[in-house]
């Protein structure tokens, strides 16, 4: 395989990042009081593991300067031996234009699995971000707002949705719906939920990946050490969330 194209990941924020920290036996957020977690021990793991994937030829140190487009097209060539930070819609999306790969050709050359124990002991990990439907007090149309939730959550749309984009179920009951029990991948690829762990429910959740993914692309392009990524990262947290930010 051509030097640089061991591995791949995505090549922007998100909650995909977490998965990495996990990985280590890290925390990103605290279940009695809700505020996030800064694990500087696991962070610290997770850019030193960027770092030598450059150093040793398998991630380019350009990743993040590579158009979406353009690495599904190399994964889908089979120019791209892992992509690890994939997530169970590209399954469907790689079958679409401009990629148009059979579902036939996927069940033969792709496989996938959730982020291994980067710890001894540990467990494989992968990651949720189950999204909610809130409706604003001041809303003048609550029961309407309510009526549009209840139709957007309908067992036979969301089966529908789950299908036709890689999805997984939002709701137990259409694990027996027959469309959805009968789908082979959707089958498959839900047995990866035994490891899943969830992005957190928190306001600033979004700066946390964001300053996050500037902190591993910063050590990927070599601009900056794991350890100044490591500082600049949680002194941007301190500063933009005060107390509600743990840092261990």
């Amino acid at each position: 395989m051509e030097k640089g194209k061991g591995i791949w990941h995505r090549p922007t924020p998100g909650t995909d990042w977490f998965q990495l920290i996990f990985s280590y036996g890290g925390e990103i957020s605290d279940s009695e009081t809700g505020k996030l977690v800064v694990d500087k021990s696991a962070t610290m793991k997770v850019l030193q593991y960027i770092k030598k994937l450059v150093d040793l030829g398998v991630t380019p140190g350009a990743m993040s300067q590579i158009a979406w487009r353009d690495i599904h097209t190399a994964w889908t060539k089979g120019e791209v031996g892992i992509f690890l930070t994939g997530g169970s819609w590209n399954w469907a999306e790689w079958q679409r234009d401009p990629y148009n790969v059979s579902e036939e050709d996927e069940w033969k050359n792709i496989g996938w699995f959730p982020i291994p124990a980067a710890v001894k002991g540990g467990k494989p990990v992968s990651v949720s971000h189950p999204i909610v439907h809130l409706i604003t007090q001041v809303s003048p149309h609550k029961d309407l707002a309510f009526l549009i939730v209840t139709l957007a959550s309908d067992i036979d749309l969301n089966t529908k949705h789950a299908l036709g984009s890689g999805h997984l179920a939002i709701r137990e009951s259409q694990l027996a719906f027959k469309p959805y029990a009968e789908a082979k991948y959707v089958k498959e690829i839900t047995k990866v939920l035994e490891y899943t762990n969830f992005s957190p429910n928190h306001a600033k959740a979004p700066f946390y990946w964001e300053t996050l993914f500037e902190a591993i692309a910063g050590v990927e392009t070599g601009e900056v050490s794991p350890e100044d990524a490591l500082n600049f990262w949680v002194d941007r947290m301190k500063s933009e969330l005060g107390e509600q930010v743990i840092v261990k």
